[in-house]
Order: structure tokens, then sequence, then C-alpha cells
């Protein structure tokens, strides 16, 4: 038996006995390619947050921008628009049609 073989078994072995993969953690800071990439939007998205109010972190003026995820979280309720009500949008568009068909 090789080493690579002894190791998967001692991994096998201890599955059963409370063993879990744990998930990875939220990281504290993010890089501001690593915020936008978590965020699904561009590097430049995430500057104009920033100039925007959104909170970030740096050493010295030219040194790398670190942003928190829980910033990230609580300032995107503040920049999205409402969402329609796409029900409503139908209904009247269902009732202005009916209306037209109906004359």
């Amino acid at each position: 038996m090789n080493e690579g073989e002894s190791q998967d078994r001692n991994m096998e072995g201890r599955k059963g006995r409370g063993w879990t993969e744990r998930p990875t953690p939220i990281p504290r800071y993010l890089s501001l390619k690593n915020a936008a990439a978590w965020v699904g939007v561009s590097d430049r998205t995430i500057k104009r947050w920033i100039a925007a109010g959104l909170p970030m972190y740096q050493e010295r003026p030219r040194s790398k921008i670190l942003i928190r995820p829980e910033d990230i979280e609580s300032f995107l309720p503040k920049r999205q628009a409402p969402r329609p009500d796409l029900n409503a949008m139908v209904n009247e568009l269902m009732t202005e049609i009916e209306g037209k068909t109906k004359s």
C-alpha cells in the first residue's frame, strides 16, 4: 500500500465519526477585485460605490483597498431601486388589451 492510499483510508474513517467538511468562511476583508467578484459587478462599479459612500479601508493612500463584506451588504439596499410589482403591471396591461378588444 502506498502513502496516498493510507491517507485516503484515514479520511474515510474520519467521515463516519463526525468528520465534516467545513464551508469556506466569509473573509473579514475583500480586495477590490474580490469584492467585485463576490457581488457580481465590475471593479469600476465598486469604485463608484466607494465614491458614493461604501466604507473601505486603506493603510496608505496608494496601498491596497480592502472592503468588508458586511459593509457591502448594508450598502446595497440603499442603492437598489424598489422592485416593480410585475403582477400589477401585467394585470393593468391585460385590462387595457381587453378594453380595446371589446371596442
